[in-house]
């Protein structure tokens, strides 16, 4: 069969070097073997439990938020059968997540969960939304039904539970349009108004559950400061003022009006993003008093209980009843990690989240998980990421022409609307093979250049690799649905996040798609160009050492990439069953053994179902 692509190679300029290919700095590699064992041995091995304590599992994403901390939920539930609670400590609608589930009739399901628990879909599990949390209540009606429809459950009572802490902060719509107003592109954010409204928690300017419950004023007042913040910085939006949008009032009739906001794309994905109650807010002449209303009767369709949570799981612990505690987003997006340039203002490492949960530390066990994902997959953010060689939203600005239209690649399923599936299958394997040939050979994976049959455009080498394996592995943010960007494993980051979190139990997901690929990049450090951060050019920055600000990494250094073999199979007899007793591939071990450094592996994902999920241990 003809290729269908078409590369040319262009070298690296040596003043502009973009990585370069070494084993200098790889750490040797422990000989260490894995087996699969059962639930019941992993739970021996890894949950054990201390007397007179209760095991709690924080669950704590180690890259940027894609991992699937969801899964990981699920998979520790499935090894300790006692855990009972989970609890959503700092969460918001942001992070989106896919649970796999069956509904009553057994049937699998896909359910789409973005603030609540991954165990909301389990009616043997109480679930809880911890107090310093951003709420969109509309976005959680919307949650909630959505899981019952799939499911088919809708119970509320001890069978089935979800309990809002009453001091979880409520986001104003005026959040979501923040989320838009005075920005470049809408590409850096998922429109949900976590930033602006984590902003206002921070300064006691965003309305609790307890006031829209007990203290009608309060609310009133702080949504009435929140709409007077928002009226005079939609003023200083030129593109909206050239439209005729200068006010809130006018921001929500131009919602109404496709022929209006279809000629601003910031203000059409506004639009195509809110609720039509939100929607409706921005026009109201009284909109302080209409989301009142509106958040109450949300909260008296008895979709979830409201309380306090912390005297409920403390209850819960006392009593011996285990639970875990799910982050959202990931250790190194925290804001007290200081890493990420667009970090989420909460704590999202496990000291934070273990402090968000406000438990009795004398009752506790604490067995914390560390999960990973092959690939390290990221979404949103208009800067260039370190090991993707590419700006994430680099696809946001790439859009080709078909049938007189010009279609974006923002979106992961986009690629559809050009090739087939067969043809995108070929295209994916002739640029993952072009990729790394450009790897091993030192040329720019900028600069250089590809066509692919049936597009009508130049993509560079990193912009091509980043939508194919996009559209092949069905990366997809799901919060946004634009394509995530898949990067090489990089260990100078992961030390970044070993320096909060230490070493505990690791998960290794999506370690089948290594199977695609012919060969695997893994950073093992980083090399200044500039100067960056105290080092002067020349030095290296290894595993362990501090990082700065992704975009000051980027800009600064260069990374140094060791490339190793892959695995033709998930087991060492060649085939990709996860049974008890199965050794893995010798290609796998040598690669777990190089990227969790010393940490110890619970278990490890080779498809995204449950059932490809696996506990295992180290063998002599």
């Amino acid at each position: 069969m003809p290729n269908i692509t078409k590369v040319d190679f262009v070298e690296m300029d040596k003043d502009d070097l973009e990585f370069r290919v070494s084993s200098e700095f790889t750490p040797k590699i422990s000989e260490k073997r894995f087996q699969v064992i059962s639930a019941e041995e992993a739970k021996e091995l890894y949950f054990f439990r201390e007397s007179g304590k209760t095991n709690v599992y924080p669950i704590i994403g180690g890259q940027k938020g894609d991992e699937g901390k969801g899964m990981a939920a699920k998979l520790t539930e499935m090894c300790d059968p006692d855990i009972r609670w989970t609890l959503a400590p700092n969460s918001t609608h942001n992070a989106g997540k896919g649970v796999h589930t069956k509904d009553e009739s057994g049937k699998e399901v896909k359910v789409s969960l973005h603030l609540c628990p991954a165990t909301l879909v389990d009616p043997h599990v109480f679930n809880y939304i911890g107090s310093n949390t951003q709420i969109n209540l509309f976005s959680l009606e919307k949650e909630i039904i959505g899981m019952q429809n799939k499911t088919g459950r809708n119970k509320l009572s001890v069978d089935y539970h979800l309990m809002v802490d009453s001091y979880a902060n409520l986001v104003v719509p005026t959040n979501r349009a923040d989320d838009i107003v005075g920005k470049e592109n809408a590409m850096g954010s998922t429109v949900v108004g976590a930033t602006s409204s984590a902003s206002n928690a921070t300064g006691k300017t965003a309305p609790l559950l307890e006031h829209l419950l007990y203290d009608s004023q309060q609310f009133l007042r702080l949504v009435k400061y929140q709409i007077r913040e928002f009226d005079d910085r939609i003023k200083h939006d030129k593109e909206f003022v050239e439209l005729g949008v200068d006010s809130m009032i006018k921001l929500g009739i131009a919602l109404q009006n496709k022929s209006l906001y279809s000629k601003n794309k910031r203000l059409e994905t506004l639009a195509q993003k809110l609720s039509q109650s939100e929607i409706q807010f921005f026009s109201e002449k009284d909109p302080a008093q209409y989301l009142l209303e509106q958040y109450r009767a949300v909260c008296d369709k008895g979709l979830f209980f409201i309380g306090d949570t912390k005297t409920d799981i403390n209850n819960l612990v006392a009593q011996g009843i285990p639970g875990s505690i799910e982050g959202v987003q990931s250790c190194l997006l925290s804001g007290p990690v200081k890493y990420s340039k667009n970090r989420t203002a909460a704590g999202t490492h496990s000291s934070s989240t273990i402090g968000d949960a406000g438990l009795n530390p004398d009752n506790i066990n604490y067995r914390r998980i560390l999960v990973f994902k092959f690939a390290n997959t990221s979404v949103g953010g208009n800067d260039i990421t370190m090991s993707g060689f590419i700006k994430q939203d680099a696809l946001y600005k790439l859009e080709a022409e078909k049938d007189g239209q010009m279609i974006s690649f923002e979106k992961t399923e986009t690629l559809g609307d050009f090739l087939t599936k067969e043809q995108s299958d070929q295209a994916f394997h002739e640029l993952t093979e072009a990729f790394f040939h450009a790897v091993e050979n030192g040329y720019s994976l900028r600069k250089s250049k590809v066509r692919i049959e049936g597009i009508n455009m130049d993509l560079s080498l990193a912009e091509a690799r980043a939508l194919l394996t996009a559209y092949k592995w069905g990366e997809r943010g799901e919060t946004s649905g634009r394509a995530r960007i898949c990067r090489f494993d990089d260990m100078v980051e992961t030390g970044v996040v070993y320096n909060f979190e230490g070493h505990p139990l690791q998960i290794r997901n999506a370690l089948d798609r290594a199977m695609d690929l012919p060969q695997l990049g893994v950073i093992t450090a980083y090399q200044a160009v500039k100067e960056y951060g105290g080092h002067k050019i020349g030095d290296i920055i290894k595993p362990g050492m501090q990082l700065r600000q992704e975009h000051l990494t980027s800009e600064s250094c260069i990374p140094i990439v060791q490339l190793i073999p892959t695995w033709d199979s998930i087991a060492s007899d060649g085939t990709n069953e996860l049974k008890v007793g199965k050794e893995l591939n010798s290609d796998l071990c040598r690669y777990l053994n190089l990227v969790s450094d010393g940490s110890k592996i619970m278990a490890i994902g080779a498809g995204p179902k449950l059932a490809n999920k696996a506990y295992v241990k180290e063998i002599e």
